[in-house]
């Protein structure tokens, strides 16, 4: 017969660390606990609001609405636990600005957005959210900055501190010139390690477009740099698409490597014996959404990565 001492309850520590780890891996069942006490809201939230992505303008209003009232949680929660923002939009950047200053902390922020959604005065060089955001990995569209702000330099009046911490940058080149941008500003970059020039259109013009801004950024690569990636759109139906990829970017640099869309890459260049591309040249990321569905980003660098450690190993056995 069991004694009144003997409690059958879990410690707490224990069912924390349970409805933590059911939380990891998914999010659904972590949404659920919510709903169970208010001490366990506070167990899984951080873990839920660790990476926001947003696709829809009601997701985000709705966390628009939540970052204006959160009484049951701390002040400076976004700030504190928001670790990644994805946002791709399609209207106005009201809201979302106001999404990126409550999670001024985010290490990582990858932003695309529709050429109609922009306001000048939240762009880069207007808005002061700018200054305050220091993110490791950054993934932004040149068109976002005004003119005057269009240069890495960190000490110079026209540079941003969006810049100052960043490790990795992939720069959505579409709709800015070569000339507009001051890319010998990139060799004040003494973090960063990973750089990235990417359109998402498929018109020969953006895409030579593309390839003069690599020409542009090859002189100065920071020391640091360790990969720089040229990541085209769909090549699908773009009739001289072999002769763009051919013209291999690794003349350039040995440190470049082409990145073209999966469904392009699996249907003309996965077979190793296809003469469309030259295999070392390529590597293959998902489209824009399927990128995030699938939390790629990261293992989209480590391709580009492998490659680059590749190139080295065949030059040092030769």
């Amino acid at each position: 017969m069991a004694s009144r001492n003997d409690d059958p309850s879990l410690p707490e520590d224990v069912v924390r660390s349970i409805l933590e780890i059911a939380t990891e891996a998914d999010h659904a069942t972590g949404w659920k606990c919510t709903t169970v006490s208010k001490s366990v809201q506070a167990w899984v939230e951080p873990i839920l609001y660790r990476r926001i992505s947003l696709y829809r303008d009601k997701d985000v209003s709705r966390l628009y609405r939540t970052i204006l009232s959160h009484p049951s949680k701390q002040p400076d929660f976004f700030a504190i636990h928001v670790k990644t923002v994805y946002l791709h939009l399609r209207t106005t950047w009201g809201l979302p600005i106001a999404i990126l200053d409550a999670c001024h902390n985010v290490r990582r922020i990858q932003l695309h957005f529709w050429k109609g959604c922009r306001k000048a005065e939240f762009m880069v060089g207007r808005h002061a959210v700018w200054q305050r955001l220091k993110p490791w990995m950054l993934k932004i569209p040149m068109s976002l900055f005004i003119p005057s702000h269009r240069s890495f330099g960190l000490s110079s009046p026209a540079g941003s501190n969006v810049f100052a911490n960043v490790t990795h940058l992939e720069l959505d080149c579409l709709g800015v010139g070569s000339e507009e941008w001051s890319w010998a500003s990139l060799s004040s970059l003494g973090t960063l390690t990973h750089l990235c020039l990417s359109t998402y259109s498929n018109v020969p013009y953006d895409i030579l477009a593309l390839w003069a801004h690599l020409v542009a950024a090859t002189p100065f690569f920071p020391p640091s740099l360790t990969v720089c990636v040229l990541s085209l759109g769909s090549l699908m139906w773009l009739g001289d698409a072999r002769e763009i990829i051919e013209e291999n970017a690794q003349v350039l640099d040995d440190r470049v490597v082409v990145a073209v869309d999966r469904t392009y890459y699996d249907a003309k260049l996965s077979n190793a014996a296809s003469d469309s591309c030259p295999q070392p040249a390529c590597i293959w990321r998902w489209s824009l959404e399927d990128e995030q569905r699938y939390d790629d980003w990261g293992r989209f660098w480590r391709r580009a990565e492998e490659m680059v450690a590749g190139r080295s190993a065949l030059v040092h056995e030769v």
